[in-house]
């Protein structure tokens, strides 16, 4: 996939989650295959993207992560919803098929934001930093109450 296509789909994908109503099925039944091909794209020829692709990019994985925040945005999701229950009641989805696009939608941006990561000085140096007290054994293990707090997010 050349960086023309990944960022034409990144568009398509983008459009179609910001309100504008596809059919539902056949978006479900072909989105996981989208995002897995943008996924790959993403983990292997990121740095060939030009930044107004990779803000395409961030912007689409922004938008799956983030619950909607304004009414408008909210609103456009009913029908959506509607859709999604009708083809499901239909049997034109099923939930396997919800199941596969949601994980391959968050894989595509779970790989986004490991590149945003990456890319960020303050986080490379915080990891280098950790990683070099580590190794010279300037860190001291976990207590059991420490790991537990970390786990459970207390």
């Amino acid at each position: 996939m050349t960086a023309t296509v990944a960022i034409e789909k990144a568009k398509l994908l983008r459009k179609e989650s910001a309100g504008a109503l596809p059919p539902v099925p056949s978006l479900v039944k072909e989105g996981p295959r989208l995002f897995r091909e943008l996924e790959e794209f993403v983990r292997e020829k990121w740095v060939e993207l030009p930044p107004e692709g990779q803000e395409v990019l961030k912007g689409l994985a922004y938008r799956l992560i983030e619950p909607p925040k304004d009414l408008l945005t909210r609103l456009k999701a009913i029908p959506v919803s509607l859709q999604l229950a009708w083809a499901a009641m239909k049997g034109q989805i099923t939930l396997q098929d919800l199941a596969e696009f949601s994980q391959a939608a968050l894989d595509f941006a779970r790989a986004v934001l490991d590149r945003v990561e990456g890319e960020n000085p303050a986080f490379r140096e915080r990891v280098s930093q950790a990683l070099q007290e580590a190794l010279e054994g300037k860190t001291s293990p976990l207590t059991l109450d420490e790991l537990r707090s970390a786990i459970l997010d207390d």
